[in-house]
């Protein structure tokens, strides 16, 4: 069972993992488990669900120090990064993306007028 393959230290390991931009399912390789063991272990681990929650925001802000750098002309000496490297796009994409419930685009559409649908009976199943 996969419960079994977890180990205490794994929810730490996450949050580093994925202060450093990772995804949440690569950290899968990193332990040697699959994708799906991982959603198993939210059921079963509070903290690591509690990690995750931590893990993704650590990820998020990742890549939005690194636009606010490339942007703004700000310098992150301490974090490591050279703001000439970083492609304003790939990080857009990956806000855009990963974060979707934050920076995903929203459309709402608006419809005026009559809906009218037509069921026949011979076809519908009653």
């Amino acid at each position: 069972m996969s419960a079994s393959k977890y180990k205490p230290e794994y929810p730490k390991m996450l949050i580093d993992h994925m202060n450093n931009g990772m995804s949440y399912e690569s950290f899968g390789a990193e332990v040697s488990v699959a994708k799906n063991t991982l959603y198993e272990w939210e059921k079963i681990h509070e903290e690591w669900k509690e990690a995750k929650s931590i893990a993704m925001l650590k990820a998020q802000s990742f890549f939005e120090k690194r636009l606010v750098a490339k942007t703004s002309g700000m310098k992150y000496k301490n974090e490591g990064f050279d703001v000439k490297l970083i492609d304003n796009s790939c990080l857009i994409f990956a806000l855009k993306t990963r974060f979707h419930e934050t920076y995903g685009e929203k459309k709402e559409i608006e419809h005026s007028g009559n809906i009218e649908i037509n069921v026949d009976s011979d076809d519908a199943d009653l």
